[in-house]
């Protein structure tokens, strides 16, 4: 579980991050773990923005070796469950273990 204060860091430099798509995947992950499908899927979304012709340098996974951005996040937000209208969202599946740095 993440502590509160490592939430409180992550909510105060996200309007920071939006721009840089490799950190909003993260923070998409990061959402996502927390159960928090919402602010998940706004992250995944700004990395698809953002994050086209974006190759991250490492990945733990080599399938997803050269692979942009863009293309990472939008399986994640494949991965997501659909919204729910008026209702709190579902934990999903975590996001695939490509993590990259």
């Amino acid at each position: 579980m993440i502590s509160p204060r490592r939430r409180s860091i992550w909510a105060k430099r996200r309007k920071s991050i939006r721009t840089i798509p490799l950190s909003s995947s993260n923070l998409g992950v990061a959402y996502q773990n927390l159960g928090e499908m919402d602010k998940a899927r706004a992250a995944y979304e700004q990395a698809v923005k953002t994050g086209q012709g974006v190759r991250p340098t490492r990945v733990t996974d080599p399938r997803y070796s050269g692979r942009t951005v863009a293309e990472l996040a939008r399986d994640d937000l494949a991965s997501l469950p659909p919204p729910l209208m008026g209702a709190a969202t579902a934990p999903a599946a975590t996001p695939s273990g490509r993590r990259s740095s």
